[in-house]
């Protein structure tokens, strides 16, 4: 370290380091993406959902209050929660121990079983499209559009946190 002169306060000989430029970029404190997609949420349910009216102006309020101290929370016990989360759901589960044959690298799937075919997954597609649309549509019809949509939203959730929860079938394992 330099000796400081006339009183200053001592410095590393490289100079000061910034303390920002070492901390992942945030907006308010939360990672840039689900915030980003928070108020994209918020304010597409208050436009279409509420109404731009006193109620829904508030109740978007509270909801985008709560969502972003919730998104500062993960933030708080890990800066890249969602990064990684979205890094790690790119990679197929069990990968070998083993590099793959460069000869595969034009593969898609490397280290999986090969891919299903694709009138299963458009027929997967259509049974996802169905089960979305048949009830959403049969809500907007008897209560009105903004009950339609919040149906949409919450079955569309539903399938999500299905997709996302389903255990593995031990049968696909080679």
């Amino acid at each position: 370290m330099d000796e400081p002169r006339d009183g200053a306060i001592p410095t590393p000989a490289l100079g000061r380091f910034d303390m920002h430029l070492s901390r992942h970029p945030q907006l308010l404190g939360c990672e840039r993406l689900p915030f980003l997609v928070l108020l994209g949420t918020v304010a597409f349910l208050v436009i279409v959902l509420f109404g731009i009216t006193l109620r829904g102006v508030l109740g978007g309020g509270l909801m985008l209050a709560g969502g972003i101290l919730w998104l500062r929370y993960l933030a708080q016990i890990d800066p890249l929660w969602f990064a990684v989360r979205r890094a790690r759901m790119a990679y197929p589960v069990d990968m070998p121990d083993i590099p793959p044959d460069p000869r595969l690298r034009t593969w898609a799937f490397v280290g999986c079983q090969d891919p299903p075919p694709l009138d299963r997954v458009l027929r997967a597609w259509g049974a996802v499209a169905v089960v979305i649309s048949v009830p959403s549509a049969g809500v907007a019809l008897f209560a009105g559009p903004g009950a339609g949509a919040a149906t949409f939203v919450a079955v569309m959730l539903a399938v999500a946190l299905l997709a996302f929860t389903m255990p593995k079938d031990p049968a696909d394992d080679p």
